[in-house]
């Protein structure tokens, strides 16, 4: 009987999240990253830290179960196909910790021995033992030459698979690393094994042919910054499971289409972002030549400042930006040939400039942030193999810096930057014509340019930028029309368009004498 009061609690907390997750923004943007990607590294953060009464999971690791529910359904939808996630996570039998040879030969090993894996067979759930059994997974034993390999991986009625599939590789697919069973006890392991994630990250992305989903709970969140901070900078987003009951997500600021997603930070957190940082600086005081300890006490700097400045603490704020910026520049200065360092440090910059912004010194902010783009602006020259990438941060970076010139009515500086976005944007569809998320994007420059001509007063133009506008976003919302941005824009796109119309045909009638009585 407690067994089955146990089962029902469990599953009790698992529907709250499956009813709760998909409401916040967090994990909408981080379905509908994963849905648009051919390849990414996304990392969700599962806040719950409390330990449910009588329930036989952490609170983060139900956050886990429900938003991987939440989100192979939700992706599938949206592929219009199914969708396998391959769950790697340390099974631990009993009350043991986690230990770092646990970890590899669990999760590393099959990861970085995966590409071109296609040999598998289904296990009989009743030859696994008690442990290791998973009504959530498909149990799969997969098989490489060089050695074997048993994985838990795929959700089955989730995805709603036929079946097997026949190859792995002919199935849209999400590598999952999950540490959200982790405890105070794990975390020494995790910390070594994220270490080791660093050294062998390159192969891993280069052998992994789907987005891969990094799950910590926000102690190991701030670990994998601090001991894999090359991994950890080439994130594409960190989403956040919130622990507390969701807040309807308000409307995004669609005058710009722009979404933007701010992190609460608790308090115990930041006292160990402090923490880390003050043994980092003398880690770097002792060998300022190891660049993975100054590259992570950039990262938390970065970190601390975001802190600070949604404090509204901005003198703090700027003392933990302003240190990140000098360490990057120290760094770009030993290796000016170093891509992502350069790139880094074009973030910093931006850092720095928000905050002279909010103090009103915007000569101050703009010096930084045209610094900034005109760093990001040489790293294609630097790293053409990666041309494609940053082209799109930098046309991202263009359309922030665009906004920010025109809040501060500098219309000229703002048109040329909206105008550098779009091209570069056209480009990028030239370059990767399948890629779904660029016609988006450059919908968004049409829009911009839309609000520069309208506040220009040429309504004729702004009516024909919302309209090619129109033109990206309406294919792409017959496709998928369950992607919220997508249509939130294209009725923002819409509307505005229809608004000028009428205002322009008003302004006809009234010129040539007419009375609308």
């Amino acid at each position: 009987m407690k067994e089955v009061k146990r089962i029902m609690r469990d599953q009790d907390l698992l529907e709250k999240y499956k009813r709760l997750l998909p409401q916040q923004e967090g994990i909408q943007h981080l379905i509908e990253s994963i849905a648009l990607a051919e390849k990414s590294f996304t990392v969700l953060v599962c806040e719950d830290q409390s330990g449910p009464k009588g329930c036989n999971l952490p609170g983060a690791e139900y956050q886990a179960r429900a938003a991987l529910e939440v989100l192979v359904e939700q992706v599938a939808a949206r592929r219009d196909e199914p969708l396998l996630l391959l769950h790697f996570a340390f099974k631990r039998k009993g009350s043991e910790s986690a230990t770092f040879k646990g970890l590899v030969s669990q999760i590393l090993e099959p990861l970085y021995y995966w590409e071109g894996l296609d040999d598998y067979k289904a296990i009989d759930k009743e030859k696994i033992p008690l442990d290791d059994k998973e009504d959530f997974f498909l149990p799969l034993c997969f098989k490489k030459k060089q050695k074997p390999f048993n994985l838990i991986g795929g959700l089955s009625q989730p995805a709603k698979l036929p079946g097997y599939p026949s190859k792995i590789t002919d199935t849209n697919k999400v590598f999952i690393i999950d540490a959200s069973n982790s405890g105070k006890q794990d975390e020494e392991a995790w910390m070594i094994f994220f270490q080791r994630m660093n050294e062998v990250r390159n192969m891993i992305m280069k052998r992994l042919s789907a987005p891969l989903l990094l799950i910590v709970t926000p102690a190991l969140e701030i670990e994998f910054a601090h001991r894999a901070p090359d991994f950890w900078s080439i994130r594409s987003d960190v989403a956040r499971a919130e622990a507390d009951e969701a807040i309807p997500p308000e409307l995004a600021d669609f005058s710009r289409i722009r979404v933007e997603y701010t992190k609460v930070f608790e308090k115990s957190e930041i006292e160990r972002v402090q923490e880390q940082i003050k043994e980092l600086r003398e880690r770097v005081a002792a060998a300022p030549v190891a660049s993975s300890a100054v590259r992570a006490l950039v990262i938390l700097l970065k970190r601390l400042g975001d802190y600070e400045m949604q404090s509204t603490r901005l003198n703090r704020a700027q003392q933990a930006y302003e240190e990140s910026l000098k360490i990057m520049r120290e760094l770009v200065h030993s290796d000016s040939q170093n891509s992502e360092w350069r790139r880094e440090l074009g973030n910093s910059l931006e850092k720095v400039g928000n905050v002279y912004e909010a103090f009103g010194n915007f000569e101050k902010a703009f010096s930084a942030y045209e610094e900034g783009l005109e760093i990001k602006r040489s790293l294609a020259e630097i790293d053409p193999e990666r041309t494609e990438e940053w082209r799109w941060d930098m046309s991202a970076g263009l359309v922030r810096a665009g906004d920010k010139y025109v809040d501060h009515s500098n219309l000229e500086k703002g048109v040329a930057a909206y105008q550098e976005s779009l091209e570069l944007r056209e480009s990028l569809i030239k370059m990767n014509p399948a890629q779904d998320l660029y016609y988006f994007d450059l919908a968004v420059s049409y829009s911009r340019m839309a609000l520069w001509a309208e506040a220009i007063n040429d309504r004729q133009g702004a009516i024909d930028y919302f309209h090619k506008a129109l033109s990206r976003l309406e294919p792409l919302t017959k496709r998928r029309p369950d992607v919220t941005a997508w249509k939130k824009a294209f009725e923002f796109c819409n509307e505005q368009r229809a608004r000028l119309k009428k205002e322009k045909l008003d302004m006809e009638i009234t010129g040539r004498g007419y009375c609308l009585e």
